[in-house]
């Protein structure tokens, strides 16, 4: 039986993420992206010890400055959010606005 390509991408991502050593997600907004899988940042724990999120937040940008389909009011959702508190408890995230904060993000992972 053939599987439809997002059940084929949910597979891909738990084979990779099995036996990555690390696990790093970029997150701009709540569409598109990895959403199913931030679900198992939080919900498998041999995932959350070797995860790290890089939150993107829009506190000083205007809908001119964005190069993404993000709502600057209204990033992400509801249940991302909790996800991103997980993290943050865990010291698993880092908030950025700019592509230098993004790099200085990177610059800390091991």
């Amino acid at each position: 039986m053939c599987k439809s390509f997002q059940e084929l991408l949910y597979l891909k991502f738990r084979l990779l993420a099995d036996y990555a050593d690390y696990i790093v997600g970029v997150s701009e907004h709540d569409s598109g992206g990895f959403l199913v899988e931030q679900g198992y940042f939080t919900a498998l724990e041999q995932y959350f010890e070797k995860t790290d999120v890089f939150k993107r937040t829009y506190e000083d940008l205007t809908p001119a400055d964005l190069e993404t389909e993000a709502d600057p009011e209204n990033p992400y959702s509801g249940m991302q959010t909790a996800i991103f508190e997980m993290l943050a408890d865990g010291d698993r995230l880092c908030v950025w606005e700019t592509e230098d904060e993004l790099r200085e993000c990177t610059s800390e992972l091991p």
